[in-house]
């Protein structure tokens, strides 16, 4: 499963929970630290995997 991140105050966040209201539950992935945002306040980004190689 691939968990959705945002890009929030120049860095990537992992979102952790989405209300109904539009807030999200964001936390960076190296912290514990939880942080509460409007959706309006921050970009969805798209990760793509890396190629393989060799």
């Amino acid at each position: 499963m691939k968990s959705e991140q945002v890009l929030y105050k120049e860095k990537i966040y992992l979102v952790i929970h989405r209300y109904d209201s539009g807030y999200l539950e964001i936390k960076e992935s190296s912290s514990y630290n939880v942080i509460l945002v409007h959706e309006s306040e921050v970009k969805n980004v798209s990760v793509r995997p890396l190629p393989k190689l060799g």
